[in-house]
C-alpha cells in the first residue's frame, strides 16, 4: 500500500483529519471524494481562505496554481503523469498570459491563449479522473 492509500485509510477511521486549506479546498473542487465525511471544519490562517478558494475554483490563473495543484495531487496517484501535465500546462498558459497581466482579457481571445486554455482545462480534467480513478480503486 502506498502512502496515500494509507493516509486516506487512516483519514477515514480518524475523528479529526487535520489537512492543509490547499488540500481541503482541491478536495472540494473535486466533489470531496479526497477526504472522508465530515460535519465540521476549522480554518487556520483563514484571511488566505479566499484566495485559496478562489484558485482551487479555478478563478485565477498561473504557474503556481498548476504548480500546487500538481503538486498535492502527486502522492495520490500511481502514476504521476497527469500531475505533470498540470504543471507542464500551467508553464505554457502562463506564457501566454504574461503580455495580459494585471489586465481583463480581451475578446475574442487570441488563437494562442484560447489554444493553451483549452490544454490546461483538458489536463486538469485528465488529472480530476486520475484521482476519482485513485480513490475508487482503494
Amino acid at each position: 500500500m502506498c502512502f496515500a492509500e494509507g493516509a486516506r485509510d487512516r483519514a477515514a477511521e480518524a475523528d479529526v483529519v487535520v489537512v492543509n486549506t490547499h488540500l481541503y479546498t482541491t478536495a472540494l473542487a473535486i466533489d470531496g471524494e479526497l477526504l472522508p465525511p465530515h460535519d465540521l471544519v476549522v480554518f487556520d490562517e483563514a484571511h488566505e481562505l479566499e484566495d485559496i478558494a478562489s484558485s482551487a475554483f479555478g478563478f485565477e490563473m498561473g504557474a503556481g496554481r498548476f504548480q500546487a495543484l500538481a503538486r498535492s495531487t502527486r502522492p495520490l496517484l500511481d502514476d504521476p503523469s497527469a500531475s505533470v501535465a498540470v504543471d507542464e500546462a500551467g508553464l505554457l498558459l502562463s506564457e501566454a498570459l504574461r503580455p495580459h497581466l494585471d489586465h481583463v482579457l480581451p475578446r475574442p481571445l487570441d488563437d494562442t491563449t484560447q489554444e493553451r486554455l483549452t490544454v490546461a482545462r483538458e489536463r486538469v480534467q485528465r488529472l480530476q479522473a486520475e484521482i476519482r480513478k485513485a480513490i475508487r480503486s482503494d
